[in-house]
């Protein structure tokens, strides 16, 4: 599968077999309509952060890596001078 070499060849999407059953056993009750539904709240204020991370960004104009904008846990807005 040449998807391993983007996504990692211990990553969920990529294993198969006993080993994998046992991982969405696992994970399963996380991907359920009714947990989903009370993440949806913190899944929109995330969004709006990103959203407006992208805003910042667009009115300097300048170029800024994705991982930048993604990777960072509590972005300090205002230590950053786009």
């Amino acid at each position: 599968m040449a998807l391993k070499t983007v996504i990692g060849k211990s990553s969920l999407v990529a294993i198969g077999g006993e080993f994998w059953k046992k991982l969405r056993k696992v994970f399963n009750p996380a991907f359920a309509p009714s947990h989903l539904d009370t993440q949806v709240p913190a899944i929109l204020e995330e969004s709006m952060v990103f959203i407006d991370r992208l805003k910042e960004v667009a009115a300097s104009g300048k170029t800024v890596p994705m991982a930048q904008l993604t990777m960072v846990p509590d972005y300090p807005r205002s230590s950053h001078s786009w």
